[in-house]
């Protein structure tokens, strides 16, 4: 997929919808309006840049 239809992608559909289809439900308590905490088991995503961008405070390699 070409830079041009992911960024196309992204603008249409929120980070922690895609996360919520794959299993990760919003923690409602430890999220605010600028970043929305995810959680499944003990995974924990962070969905930031108005839902846009992610990463995972658990792992060592940042990601976006």
């Amino acid at each position: 997929m070409n830079r041009r239809k992911i960024e196309a992608l992204r603008d249409q559909v929120s980070c922690a919808a895609v996360l919520e289809q794959a299993g990760f439900a919003i923690d409602v308590k430890e999220s605010t309006r600028r970043a929305i905490k995810c959680r499944r088991g003990r995974e924990i995503i962070i969905v930031t840049h108005e839902g846009r961008g992610w990463f995972d405070p658990l792992s060592a390699s940042p990601r976006s």
